[in-house]
């Protein structure tokens, strides 16, 4: 049986190979529906106007002709629809796409029959703006116990540059540092950190990342007692009565800054702004002056009685 299948190999492995290739021009020469890709690329677009919102990455045509011409046109890299913006002002553009916009090699006997989607492409440009934002912080530091921090976190450089679309350039009011926890800290810190992207479309900033830099200094705790709190802010015609109507702090500091302190350069407010008749639990607003730390408030709640 063996031999019966290895007389004359070749001679019928050939048979096999022509049949293939007759089947394949066989079918290749039927004509055919097809479902094609053409990637989608503006050009010619002025360095002033901005793409506000990003265009489809390809539409699909229905073409028709015979399967050889179609598999070429399959072989062939880089299909793409050109729209050209070179005369396109600032605004929201609809435009059609036809039939007839679609470029095929002449040599392959092909034609487009149907545009499939999109039919209608949106564009919207804008003039290209640019301006300088601040930056906000959404590093979190935790000294070592006995330390604290001094002053405001600092940024090199303190302001970033946003570019692009006219109304998302407007309406970016600063730009988020990424989240990070530093805990432990016993000396001056600095570090670099990577901005946020923003996420509106074509929305950029630069530099992409900046430089910070922390004070921490080694400080003194200080214990305050029966600091008098006061209700403010109460609507015309009512009274607030609270028990107990003193706190105890705790306070940290350099031992200059502690030295000076005062019972009248600490104020401590309940706010009664809104607040209706009636009895509630409510915290107070401790304000310490600059590079002085609140530790801990005995009590940390008061009771509140409004009539």
């Amino acid at each position: 049986m063996r031999k019966l299948f290895l007389d004359n190999l070749w001679l019928k492995l050939a048979a096999i190979l022509l049949a293939l290739l007759l089947w394949f021009y066989a079918s290749t020469d039927r004509s055919y529906e097809y479902t094609l890709s053409y990637g989608l690329e503006l050009v010619n677009l002025s360095s002033e106007l901005n793409l506000a919102e990003p265009l489809p990455d390809e539409i699909k045509v229905m073409i028709t002709g015979k399967g050889k011409d179609i598999l070429k046109l399959l072989l062939i890299k880089g299909k793409r629809l050109k729209i050209d913006a070179g005369d396109f002002p600032a605004g929201e553009h609809r435009l059609q796409i036809k039939k007839e916009m679609i470029t095929i090699p002449e040599e392959l006997n092909l034609s487009i029959t149907e545009v499939i989607t999109p039919r209608v492409l949106s564009i919207n440009l804008q003039k290209v703006t640019e301006k300088k934002v601040p930056i906000i912080s959404q590093l979190s530091f935790t000294p070592e116990e006995g330390y604290f921090i001094k002053g405001e976190v600092k940024f090199t450089p303190g302001k970033v540059r946003v570019s692009g679309p006219s109304e998302y350039v407007e309406k970016t009011m600063f730009i988020l540092t990424q989240k990070k926890e530093y805990i432990g800290l016993t000396r001056p810190f600095s570090e670099s950190i990577e901005l946020v992207a923003p996420s509106s479309y074509n929305l950029k900033i630069f530099p992409q990342g900046v430089n910070f830099s922390v004070d921490i200094k080694k400080g003194m705790k200080t214990r305050m007692e029966k600091l008098p709190v006061k209700v403010i802010n109460l609507s015309s015609g009512r009274t607030g009565y609270l028990h107990p109507q003193t706190i105890n702090l705790e306070l940290l500091g350099e031992e200059e800054s502690i030295s000076g302190l005062t019972p009248e350069s600490v104020i401590v407010v309940i706010e009664g702004k809104g607040l209706k008749r009636g009895k509630t639990k409510i915290a107070p607003s401790v304000r310490v002056p600059r590079d002085i730390v609140l530790l801990k408030s005995e009590p940390d709640s008061f009771n509140l009685e409004i009539r």
